[in-house]
């Protein structure tokens, strides 16, 4: 019986010892986390706890690369913010603009979605765990991150768990004092250098292999899901569906004005789930600028960095018809 009791007394020693590290450490890096002017927590960061600007552009890499916000902002005369996060989706957007407008209304925000963006997929419920930091923020912030893990909210209560993965990031970023996504770009992040010798490259493969088959190029193809009945498997997130229909709801309801816009592609692309979104938005009445298949940027590899996302020349050119765009519509008087 007293080895038990030893035993016990030790195991509660331990578990003190731990709590009281897990405080220490809360104290001391909470203030370092939130201290950030660069990278994707700092945009998180931004958008939860300071932005009060006019134009605010959400989204994925699409937004974060594509739109130029010092340019905006001089070429409009308001104050802009890019807000842009690689890798995520609907399920990042809608919590980020709900948490966003429970302490401030902007005059306009550019929605910026993958032709895709309806598509269900497991990664994008993954990664909502650049929440973590930010557990007990709100309702919004709280549900969004039992949806990548249910015992989340429980083990958030833990400082050592919450910043577990944002140490390395966080340091990283304290010591690289990039221009990129940071306060000084207002979010943007430029990319430099264009696709031209990774396309000729790929060209190249592709050619090689096509005289190497028999059936030359048309023996080249991708795979597509099917179904016993040979019909294309379409897998729709509701969730998502859901989410971007109460924002479009909320926004008109908070006399908020709305832009929602598919960026320029390297590569032509046509998907049931672009069908699906244009028509929604469509639906919906809402202001729908889709360059995803834009012959001025396909196949244009000075104006790309990689097969997906346009180079500094590329976005600015976007971004120059974003604001042209932007003032024929009247969003800013």
């Amino acid at each position: 019986m007293k080895g038990v009791l030893h035993l016990l007394k030790k195991l509660l020693a331990l578990i003190i010892i731990i709590v009281i590290v897990d405080q220490l450490f809360g104290l001391c890096f909470t203030p370092i986390f939130f201290k950030q002017v660069r990278g994707k927590f700092f945009t998180t960061s931004y958008a939860l706890k300071t932005t009060k600007d006019d134009i605010l552009v959400i989204g994925a890499s699409h937004a974060a690369q594509h739109f130029d916000a010092k340019l905006m902002e001089s070429k409009m005369g308001v104050s802009v913010f890019n807000l842009g996060n690689q890798k995520q989706s609907m399920l990042y957007y809608y919590p980020l603009i709900k948490s966003i407008l429970l302490r401030h209304k902007p005059k306009v925000i550019i929605l910026t979605l993958e032709p895709d963006e309806l598509q269900y997929s497991t990664s994008d419920y993954d990664v909502l765990s650049i929440f973590l930091p930010y557990c007990g923020s709100n309702s919004y912030i709280d549900s969004a991150i039992t949806l990548s893990d249910k015992t989340a909210k429980f083990k958030c209560l833990s400082n050592l768990y919450r910043y577990n993965s944002t140490l390395g990031y966080v340091f990283l970023y304290l010591i690289d004092k990039s221009y990129n996504k940071s306060i000084y770009s207002l979010g943007f992040d430029p990319q430099y250098g264009n696709n031209c010798k990774r396309s000729n490259a790929s060209n190249f493969t592709q050619a090689h292999a096509a005289k190497s088959k028999p059936g030359g190029v048309e023996a080249i193809h991708f795979k597509t899901s099917v179904d016993a009945n040979k019909k294309i498997v379409s897998h729709f997130d509701s969730l998502k569906i859901k989410y971007l229909v109460n924002i479009i709801s909320e926004l008109k309801q908070k006399n908020i004005k709305l832009l929602v816009v598919t960026t320029p592609l390297y590569e032509i692309h046509n998907s049931i789930y672009a069908d699906s979104l244009s028509r929604l938005l469509t639906s919906k009445k809402v202001a729908f600028i889709n360059r995803t298949n834009d012959k001025t940027y396909s196949q244009n590899c000075d104006l790309f960095y990689d097969a997906n996302h346009l180079n500094i020349k590329g976005a600015d050119m976007f971004t120059n018809m974003i604001v042209d765009s932007l003032k024929s519509k009247t969003f800013i008087k």
